[in-house]
């Protein structure tokens, strides 16, 4: 047992505090400069052997051989990061979503590119492939270009938006909370009977108003077959009911007295019932 112990500390000198610790087999006083100076001739330092998933509570600081990759890791106090190795080894960034842009978050050290990495970190979404540099930006409350803003610029489309016609003026379509809104601007709006060019078609009240339908026979009444128009003044030659069973011919109408003529004067849907 007391050739155990002499022999421990014959391979580790150990020093006061305030001082550094030396391991080595010669008893040499470590290098002022350190806390630990390990020198050997003939022998290596062997860290531990593991992944990086298995450790629960990394420090900042603290290295591995990571035995899935085959590199040393370090942990930055947020991730786990590739030590710089010599020769033709190059950093890789993961692209889950196969966009070809990495994810900054995700790197590895390896002589070529594994599958599903490659050699840029742009990505800031890597589970959407719609995300990336160079995709237009969109209204939709999403960084799609990467640029680091939420749809900044015009993803309305760059598009202005009224007319200039009548009562509307020119505005800019804009993005707020998601959705493209006209910012400035008076745009089409329905037609009303106001005297203002609501819809911004450089027309005044048209397609606006009552129904009416035209009067081919004067006789006051509308054909029942035809179709109505929408005007804010009656036009000349039409009425606002549809009520003629027959537009060609003024004797025949609702409330026309019936007449034994073989036709249906009266519009109730009988022929010369009751005088003849």
């Amino acid at each position: 047992m007391k050739s155990l112990f002499i022999g421990i500390f014959t391979i580790i000198a150990l020093h006061l505090p305030g001082q550094g610790v030396g391991i080595n087999s010669n008893g040499s006083a470590p290098y002022a400069g350190a806390i630990l100076d390990i020198s050997s001739g003939n022998k290596g330092v062997l860290l531990p052997r593991t992944i990086t998933s298995s450790i629960v509570n990394p420090i900042e600081g603290m290295v591995i051989y990571d035995t899935v990759s085959q590199v040393f890791q370090y942990y930055n106090g947020m991730l786990w990061l590739a030590l710089l190795q010599e020769g033709s080894y190059s950093f890789w960034w993961a692209d889950q979503d196969g966009d070809g842009y990495g994810y900054p978050f995700n790197v590895i050290y390896a002589p070529e590119a594994p599958e599903f990495y490659v050699g840029n970190n742009n990505d800031c979404d890597d589970t959407n492939a719609t995300v990336h540099p160079g995709v237009p930006e969109l209204c939709d409350e999403i960084d799609n270009n990467c640029n680091g803003a939420v749809d900044e610029g015009n993803p309305g489309g760059g598009i202005a938006c009224g007319s200039n016609v009548g009562n509307c003026q020119q505005g800019t379509l804009t993005c707020i909370n998601g959705e493209v809104v006209c910012l400035g601007g008076v745009g089409p709006q329905p037609e009303l009977c106001d005297g203002l060019d609501n819809d911004c078609d450089g027309i005044i009240d048209e397609d606006a108003g009552q129904m009416y339908y035209i009067d081919s026979d004067s006789d006051g009444f509308g054909d029942v077959n035809a179709s109505f128009i929408l005007s804010c003044i009656q036009p000349s030659g039409y009425v606002s009911n549809n009520d003629d069973c027959d537009d060609t011919n003024a004797s025949i109408f609702p409330g026309a007295p019936e007449v034994c003529d073989g036709l249906d004067n009266d519009c109730d849907g009988l022929t010369d019932e009751g005088v003849c």
